[in-house]
């Protein structure tokens, strides 16, 4: 959303491949020692991991292991509202961004962080400006310049682009608009964008009924199979008619030409949900189907609402109900929050057919604390499952949720969690993981703290974001099956800046 101004680590040590793409690697080929918070050793000549390497062990139920507890992928503060992917060529390639408040005036400026090396070392920078002191502005590729922009979101294409949509938006005229930052990375960097790298998808320039975009999401079409829109790159979001009737709609469009063409926008929530809806978020299964979940006001509360596209985007299922009726979150807390829904689809086909399982993930207060709930869909969106809640302690506040899949069917989700402080200005990370390599559904035994210390905001700050971040991947070093989870969030005071860590499991 639109926001004007406003210790120790548990070490691990890997088995790794050096850093290249995801195929098999051959069993003749020697591995190599990867400590996280070091870097590999590339020399073709690497002798056998030392006896304490031993590999990521789990009980029966699949869990995790924290293997390194914080990495600073940026360094300055304050920032809030984080994503991050991986690239899905080269598990080493990671992008981050965040809204950062640290330079022009204070105003809101997307930064961004590459790794090259499993998160050993970044590269941070900002997205194009004409300067960093207060009036400065950003540059797009349409020669406007802007005051303001927000809501970073990252993703990543097969041919090795990465794509972060931002809203950008001025103060005095109203404009706004959501543009998408696009660049090829390389091996080894450094990601570099100009103002010609940022691209419109959708932009209104001081109309006379004022149109505002917020709460954008972006995905890209990687499937592998079958699918006439492989490459296709997806963006929902939020539409605000702030001088007309209805007030706001959820919206799509999409890009075949990655990112410098975009489709007219389509409106896939009902015209009867207008006013009422926000938080969407969009993905893409392994045979193309375009998937698009958001927050409907209901009476009685809140539901989330579902629809896809099976060509491309340009057309849409009638919208259905894929929860029962749930509370909005609500604590005393200086921050702002929500219960938007994050939502991921299985990279692999469900067993005989085309699609992947759908998963969504959303926050809900059934009583005085509140719940990470999750639902399924085994049969491409035409039923879902009835929530369950991850989170295994029932008291205290849950926030923000992240899920991700990997290609090996495991389930990530990440969220902020206050069991461990005295009141909501106190939160840590935590995560669950779930497998469905057997065919049925399990999770692990017990949640894991992420973070090695608890978070404490200010009294005085109000916005910490509106979402977090989770991304996973997996590699085979040609003896074991590796997989692992990168969550993303702020610290708090002036170390409020990304933060991120690596989750191990062995699926």
């Amino acid at each position: 959303m639109n926001l004007i101004r406003g210790g120790c680590s548990f070490l691990l040590v890997l088995v790794l491949f050096s850093c290249g793409d995801n195929s098999t690697a051959p069993a003749s080929r020697a591995p190599i020692v990867l400590k996280v918070g070091a870097s590999p050793d590339l020399s073709p000549a690497v002798g056998a991991p030392p006896a304490v390497a031993a590999p990521l062990v789990f009980p029966a139920l699949p869990i995790y292991d924290v293997v390194t507890s914080v990495l600073s992928p940026t360094t300055t503060s304050p920032a809030a509202e984080e994503h991050v992917a991986i690239s899905p060529t080269n598990y080493c390639i990671w992008v981050g961004a965040i809204s950062d408040f640290g330079i022009r005036g204070g105003f809101n400026t997307t930064k961004y962080a590459v790794t090259y090396n499993f998160g050993d070392t970044w590269q941070e920078s900002y997205l194009p400006n004409n300067g960093t002191t207060s009036g400065s502005q950003l540059l797009t590729s349409d020669g406007q310049q802007w005051d303001f922009n927000s809501d970073p979101v990252v993703a990543f294409d097969r041919l090795g682009n990465v794509y972060i949509a931002n809203l950008y938006f001025n103060n005095g005229d109203k404009s706004n608009g959501i543009y998408v930052a696009k660049k090829a990375v390389g091996s080894a960097g450094p990601l570099t964008f100009t103002s010609a790298d940022i691209l419109p998808a959708s932009v209104n320039l001081n109309k006379p009924i004022q149109v505002d975009e917020d709460k954008e999401w972006i995905a890209v079409d990687n499937s592998t199979g079958s699918s006439a829109f492989q490459g296709r790159v997806y963006i929902s979001w939020s539409r605000f008619n702030s001088n007309g009737p209805g007030n706001s709609r959820i919206m799509v469009t999409s890009s075949g030409t990655q990112g410098a063409t975009w489709s007219a926008p389509v409106q896939v929530s009902p015209v009867s949900q207008n006013g009422l809806v926000q938080g969407s978020q969009v993905a893409v299964g392994p045979d193309g189907t375009v998937y698009v979940c958001w927050l409907t006001i209901v009476a009685g509360g809140n539901r989330m609402f579902f629809s896809k596209s099976t060509d491309g985007g340009a057309s849409w299922s009638t919208p259905a109900s894929i929860t029962p009726t749930f509370q909005e979150i609500s604590f005393t807390a200086s921050y702002r929050y929500d219960s938007f829904p994050s939502l991921a689809v299985n990279p692999n086909p469900v067993s005989g057919q085309a699609y992947g399982e759908i998963y969504v993930v959303y926050p809900d207060q059934p009583n005085a604390n509140s719940s990470i709930k999750f639902v399924r869909s085994t049969d491409g969106g035409t039923s879902f499952s009835a929530p369950v809640a991850l989170n295994d302690v029932a008291t205290s506040q849950r926030l923000m949720p992240s899920i991700a899949v990997d290609d090996r069917n495991t389930l990530n989700v990440c969220w902020f969690d206050t069991r461990n402080g005295a009141d909501a200005q106190t939160y840590d990370i935590y995560a669950a993981r779930g497998s469905v390599s057997t065919g049925s559904l399990v999770w692990g035994v017990s949640n894991v703290r992420v973070t090695p210390a608890s978070i404490t905001i200010p009294a005085g700050t109000s916005f910490i974001g509106d979402y977090g971040g989770m991304a996973s991947s997996s590699f085979d070093d040609g003896v074991s099956i590796w997989g692992f989870a990168v969550p993303v969030w702020t610290g708090s005071g002036g170390t409020r800046i990304l933060k991120a860590a690596v989750l191990g499991y062995h699926p």
